[in-house]
């Protein structure tokens, strides 16, 4: 993977190729197994994200969609996050979804 910067001397990639920077060094790391584990899970995750209105899309995010993100990233991501306490630093996990979604 070749990393260069940007205009602003910044080097940014996309979220994909973060997950698989961090499972390629650190492939023992709770993070890098469960990328490894549920990367087609993320690359759903992120397909309706980027066809939603909350990405590059047009569409409203489902109901049902919204639900099992939820469920997905509670079982699995945010539990898999805190267990990287030493590179992250964090002791608990702040509320970021809601569990409902918005009322129309």
């Amino acid at each position: 993977m070749a990393l260069a910067p940007n205009s602003r001397g910044r080097i940014q990639i996309g979220l994909m190729a973060a997950w698989e920077l961090l499972a390629h060094n650190q492939p023992d790391s709770p993070a890098g197994a469960f990328f490894r584990a549920e990367r087609n899970a993320l690359l759903n995750w992120l397909h309706m994200r980027n066809h939603s209105i909350l990405a590059h899309g047009f569409r409203p995010v489902v109901e049902s969609d919204w639900r099992k993100t939820v469920e997905w990233a509670q079982a699995g991501l945010l539990s898999v996050l805190l267990k990287e306490t030493a590179v992250l630093k964090i002791r608990e996990m702040p509320p970021q979804l809601p569990d409902q979604p918005p009322v129309e």
